[in-house]
């Protein structure tokens, strides 16, 4: 993110990049954009941050208390995680805020090469 853009604070980078986690666990394998996938389960105290700040909504409206509700992202919440995780909706290449590359994986790839693990006996 840019030096001149709003800083968010350490409770809101931390759910957003549990939305990221999210999306690209669960909700690329089935065509959900970033705004359709329900990207955050927890607490209303843990979600409240972003909440308050606008990026996060309850996926039922009205966030139940005491138990774990799902949150979807907002029209605001969309932007900023498009700016933190540009190219992270691509579902041939991932590009996060380090730069880092990553090709994705599924637990349902095939084996990846036929060598055998090197605890194998």
């Amino acid at each position: 993110m840019n030096s001149d853009e709003p800083r968010i604070g350490i409770a809101v980078d931390r759910i957003m990049e549990e939305a990221r986690r999210r999306y690209e666990s669960f909700a690329i394998r089935y065509d959900k954009s970033v705004a359709e996938g329900w990207l955050g389960l927890g607490m209303p105290s843990e979600y409240r941050p972003a909440v308050e700040a606008g990026y996060m909504t309850p996926l039922h409206g009205k966030a139940t208390r005491r138990v774990l509700n799902w949150y979807l992202l907002t029209d605001r919440g969309v932007e900023l995680y498009r700016r933190m995780f540009p190219g992270s909706e691509d579902g041939s290449r991932r590009k996060y805020r380090d730069g880092l590359e990553v090709e994705p994986y599924s637990i349902h790839d095939e084996a990846r090469n036929d060598e055998e693990p090197a605890c194998a006996s």
